[in-house]
């Protein structure tokens, strides 16, 4: 499952993995600040990807590679975290300096459109 919104896309199929500290809830989520000093969740299609990104970035090593399992989950996360203020959804970021970003309310609205 995909999610489109206005030309912008994250397209990937389930699960997805987040850098996260292991049985935590949202706060456990690697905190990630865009230029404009918005929370960015960080989302990679494969659990290597995560690893990788964690491994290059120096994040301390209790993150783990964290499963987002389908398109249901997808969107509860996105719900909390954008209550929490969080702004933007980035998929597989392959620097820690530049990265591509999408606005969480337009995947929100995506997934919200495709599951009903």
């Amino acid at each position: 499952m995909g999610a489109t919104s206005n030309g912008a896309a994250i397209s990937t199929d389930f699960p997805v993995w987040i850098p996260s500290l292991p049985k935590e809830n949202v706060s456990g989520i690697l905190p990630v600040v865009s230029n404009d000093g918005k929370s960015v969740l960080l989302i990679f299609s494969t659990k290597e990807k995560c690893r990788a990104y964690l491994d290059a970035s120096g994040t301390p090593t209790e993150y783990v590679a964290r499963p987002i399992e389908d398109s249901l989950a997808m969107f509860g996360l996105l719900v909390l975290l954008e209550k929490k203020g969080t702004a933007y959804v980035s998929l597989d970021p392959i620097g820690q300096n530049e990265i591509t970003v999408q606005q969480i309310a337009k995947i929100r609205e995506a997934i919200e459109r495709a599951i009903g």
